[in-house]
């Protein structure tokens, strides 16, 4: 599912708990700490 915070009236309620396809992450987009990473889809 994917949430675009645009649509929401409190965009920061929202906290992501993981990061999914990180082998295809752009080289200027920084890593994000705390996160579980999956280099692709969860398992």
């Amino acid at each position: 599912m994917e949430l675009h915070l645009g649509m929401f009236d409190a965009p920061d309620s929202f906290v992501p708990g993981y990061e999914l396809w990180t082998v295809r992450r752009e080289q200027w987009l920084p890593e994000f700490s705390g996160l579980q990473r999956f280099a692709q889809d969860r398992e």
